[in-house]
């Protein structure tokens, strides 16, 4: 076990326990101790994220992509921001990213649906929908996901005034 593992655990505590200021310095020792680690400034984009400043997340999410882009969590939280902030184009990037890092990761897949389903692109949610359905368990939120699709892609429409 790394010797800095506690200063995680630390952060983790704080932050389970609501103090975020204790976890950005936790998590910031962590960072700062393993420059070549994503996983301190990931953390505090968490915490960042948490207590609602968007912007300092994305960031942070981004200088942990900088030091590694094959952790599908850190794709994936940054679409969450990204989606909050309003952008959507980078949204859906890093929804696929997660996704196509880690087979079967769903909540990026779920997300991205969610996304363009609000955005009214039926069409598309429901295609990509039904791609990871095809790989989900059967109590998968994904097929639920599908059946609520097809069923909006299916209903006649409001008559317009």
């Amino acid at each position: 076990m790394n010797t800095l593992d506690p200063l995680l655990v630390e952060g983790d505590a704080a932050l389970q326990r609501g103090d975020l200021l204790a976890a950005e310095r936790a998590f910031g020792q962590y960072a700062k101790a393993n420059p070549t680690v994503p996983f301190g400034q990931f953390a505090m984009g968490i915490v960042a994220e948490i207590g609602g400043n968007l912007d300092l997340a994305a960031a942070r999410y981004r200088q942990a992509l900088t030091i590694s882009d094959s952790v599908p969590e850190i794709h994936f939280n940054l679409g969450n921001v990204e989606r909050a902030r309003g952008n959507f184009k980078e949204a859906r990037t890093c929804f696929e990213n997660a996704a196509r890092l880690r087979v079967g990761f769903e909540p990026p897949i779920i997300n991205l649906v969610s996304m363009l389903r609000e955005q009214g692109d039926l069409k598309t949610a429901l295609t990509l929908a039904k791609r990871g359905a095809a790989r989900a368990a059967p109590e998968s939120p994904l097929r639920k996901l599908v059946a609520e699709l097809e069923a909006l892609a299916t209903a006649p429409s409001a008559p317009s005034n």
